[in-house]
């Protein structure tokens, strides 16, 4: 069996193409949107979704641990956060496509929900919810990140 697909520029076309091949023998004569290629598969999507989230909580912990916001003595907003992002070249991606505030609102909802009440990896004040450091588990995944990276 095969498929034949005909794109063409209005409905009154597509309606008289459909009669022909009808009236020409052929049952299973259907018309739609232009294919625009391959569906893509739930399951490759939240694949990708997965590995920016891992990606940007590895940067996070990156960041926190290169601006030396390893105790709550010496935490870290998320202004700046991200700007150690942009000292990091593959962090350039999320400033191409969304601006520093967006980024930043980003950053403080991921390090408190995240990485500070899902995986413990960042601490913060509840009263200051866009301040963060390290944790002891944060630091030593810290380190791991930052030897990879040399």
């Amino acid at each position: 069996m095969y498929e034949v697909r005909v794109v063409v520029s209005t409905l009154d076309d597509a309606s008289k193409l459909l009669k022909v091949l009808e009236q020409a023998g052929y049952s299973q004569v259907s018309m739609g949107a232009p294919n625009t290629g391959a569906p893509v598969s739930t399951a490759a999507l939240l694949d990708k979704a997965k590995s920016s989230l891992n990606k940007l909580n590895d940067w996070i912990v990156i960041s926190l641990y290169k601006t030396g916001a390893k105790d709550r003595e010496h935490r870290a907003t998320a202004d700046k956060i991200v700007s150690a992002f942009q000292a990091m070249p593959e962090t350039g991606e999320l400033f191409d496509v969304r601006g520093e505030g967006v980024v930043s609102r980003t950053v403080s909802m991921v390090a408190s929900a995240v990485l500070g009440e899902k995986l413990s990896l960042v601490a913060f004040e509840k009263s200051q919810p866009r301040t963060f450091w390290l944790t002891r588990e944060g630091v030593k995944k810290a380190e791991l990140l930052v030897g990879e990276e040399e």
